[in-house]
């Protein structure tokens, strides 16, 4: 071998068997360990053999079998060095010029092969098996010993300690990816389930919050904090009344309710991470609210403009989001890992989620609005109602309107929150009962027969009182409607006006 490498031929005949070698004995090794490995040497020739022994199936590489797959690999390498340039002494300082060539060459494709194959894939995509991700490292670095004692690597070489080093950075990455196909999946799901959810059933309300600073337990200061201590006249940041930061009683999507769990799942995770894995897991929560907020109303976008169902849900998860996406930055902040602790907050998405939520419903009150005009239009006024045929056409459209007012109460009244859905429905009606004063103050003075028919028409319309109401456990109460309807007075006046006549 020493006149073949000084012939300079030694290079191409190494890196041709090399290839050979690695794709023929390794790649299988890999592929399927637990196979039979056996070798023969005499002075005239070496064998190698790698098969599948009777009985036992050729299969893929599991945990279980990766002391095997590297004891194997390194036999085979260290018998095809002895064989092909022979055998080392390990003993001497200097390496001869043939065994460097031959790691030079050998060693490249070895990494290359074995990151592909079985590195990279072993990489867990949860934490559960993250956890047991250390046994299999410390294997990887027991192999890399054993090669740099055999000098099958040079000791310089970092390749297997650099993969190592970044399994945790690799296992972030990983997972991120996985969790952002998790989420479209979800967001993307055909699930009409709803929560209900309110301030007691979620983290993080600035109640929570303070009661977990102050040593809170159920409302209650800890007996065993001793006198003097901080009490709850001190302040500690969170001492502000909260009542534009609760959260309401209310109906959510099962996507947005999976996506909020999974968003603490993901930052728990983080905490027990380096700082540039907690890093890539801190960015793909982010980009698990940004995936909901592109892709949702996209996907959606035909209910939210024709489903008055959908467009309190989609308001009500932007609400939900919102209101988590207030502390989450702030519940995690102390526990992750610098600098991502410096620069973990959520408080800039809230604005965007509040916004979205409200342009789609504020669409579906325009569209309903439209609606109920629609109807009016269809009377063609409120004049000569002492006509019979004219008379059921007004009554006709006014009733549509009070029934589509009505099925809107009962769709709305189940998932919004109720100052939400008394605000809305109450925006409505107050459009509705303009568009009557309107048709009505029109006439002038009317007749007494047609003032009367009138006044039953205005009568039907006054049901739509009914809708406002709140249930308190199993008993209706009544709403005052003029906080709602800034109309209803004016509306009151107008039907006594027609009585008088």
């Amino acid at each position: 071998m020493k006149s073949v490498n000084s012939a300079g031929l030694l290079s191409d005949y190494l890196v041709n068997l090399a290839e050979s070698f690695v794709k023929l004995f390794v790649l299988r090794i890999i592929q399927s360990p637990l196979n039979e490995l056996s070798t023969t040497k005499s002075k005239l020739m070496a064998n190698i053999k790698f098969g599948n022994p009777k009985g036992l199936s050729t299969h893929v590489t599991v945990k279980n079998d990766y002391p095997q797959m590297f004891d194997k690999i390194f036999d085979v390498l260290q018998f095809l060095r002895d064989s092909v340039i022979g055998a080392v002494d390990l003993q001497s300082q200097d390496w001869t010029p043939e065994n460097e060539l031959f790691v030079h060459v050998l060693f490249p494709m070895l990494f290359d092969t074995l990151s592909k194959a079985c590195l990279a894939p072993s990489i867990p995509d949860n934490s559960e098996d993250m956890e047991k991700y250390g046994d299999f490292c410390d294997l990887i670095r027991k192999f890399d010993t054993r090669l740099k004692e055999a000098r099958l690597s040079f000791p310089e070489n970092e390749n297997f300690e650099e993969f190592v080093k970044t399994g945790r950075l690799q296992y972030a990455r990983r997972r991120k990816a996985h969790m952002l196909l998790h989420i479209r999946e979800i967001i993307e799901s055909e699930d009409q389930n709803t929560y209900e959810v309110e301030e007691a059933t979620e983290r993080g309300s600035l109640r929570s919050l303070y009661a977990a600073r102050m040593g809170l337990i159920g409302g209650k200061l800890e007996t065993s904090m001793p006198q003097g201590k901080a009490g709850m006249t001190e302040k500690h940041g969170l001492e502000a009344d909260d009542v534009s930061f609760r959260l309401p009683k209310c109906h959510v999507s099962v996507q947005a309710q999976t996506l909020v769990e999974q968003a603490y799942q993901t930052l728990t995770e983080a905490v027990n991470m380096d700082s540039e894995s907690a890093s890539e897991l801190y960015f793909c929560t982010r980009d698990m609210f940004d995936l909901f907020r592109s892709v949702a109303p996209i996907l959606h976008a035909d209910d939210l403009l024709n489903s008055p169902a959908r467009a309190a849900i989609f308001f009500n998860d932007t609400l939900y989001i919102s209101h988590h996406l207030l502390t989450l930055g702030y519940q995690f902040q102390k526990r992750l890992p610098e600098p991502v602790s410096k620069f973990a907050t959520f408080l800039d998405m809230v604005p965007f989620f509040r916004a979205l939520g409200e342009r789609y419903f504020r669409a579906q009150l325009r569209k309903q609005r439209d609606i109920i005009k629609a109807f009016i239009a269809d009377a063609g006024g409120f004049s000569q109602l002492t006509d019979d045929s004219r008379f059921e056409t007004v009554e006709r459209c006014a009733k549509q309107a009070i029934t589509h007012l009505k099925g809107l109460s009962r769709v709305w009244k189940s998932i919004l929150s109720v100052e939400m859905y008394l605000s809305s429905l109450g925006l409505l009606v107050d459009s509705f009962l303009d568009l009557v004063a309107n048709e009505t103050t029109c006439l002038g003075e009317v007749a007494k027969g047609e003032a009367h028919q009138l006044r039953y028409i205005l009568g039907i319309i006054c049901k739509v009182e009914e809708y406002f109401q709140t249930r308190v456990g199993k008993t209706a109460e009544k709403v005052a409607i003029r906080k709602y309807v800034s109309n209803w007075d004016n509306f009151l006046l107008l039907k006594d006006r027609f009585s008088s006549v």
